[in-house]
């Protein structure tokens, strides 16, 4: 990788680049935060006002026909744990609820 000279110091190899613009700077001209290296203030104060302002975006929650479809599949998962508990006599006391066993007899 080439060797990088600073933006305001041509002779002089650069440190770090800036975390807005990404230009390389020396040791001189490094602005360093909490944020970041920066090249000048006016490279701090974008950032800082990008970061305040930039909200992450909200990505959409599962949607109505994922949700029943999900809701579909439980319950349909619990009444084959109901038939099951009721014909091998784990709990018979589930019989009345065995509408697997009632409705598809076999």
């Amino acid at each position: 990788m080439p060797t990088k000279f600073c933006l305001n110091h041509k002779e002089v190899e650069s440190v770090a680049q800036c975390h807005q613009c990404h230009k390389p700077v020396c040791e001189k001209c490094l602005v360093s935060t909490g944020l970041g290296d920066f090249c000048s203030a006016t490279c701090q104060q974008k950032n800082k006002n990008f970061k305040e302002t930039y909200k992450e975006p909200k990505l959409p929650g599962p949607s109505l026909v994922s949700r029943l479809f999900s809701l579909v599949l439980t319950v349909a998962f619990l009444m084959v744990v109901v038939h099951l508990c009721v014909r091998f006599q784990l709990l018979t006391s589930l019989a009345p609820y065995d509408l697997v066993g009632k409705y598809l007899p076999f």
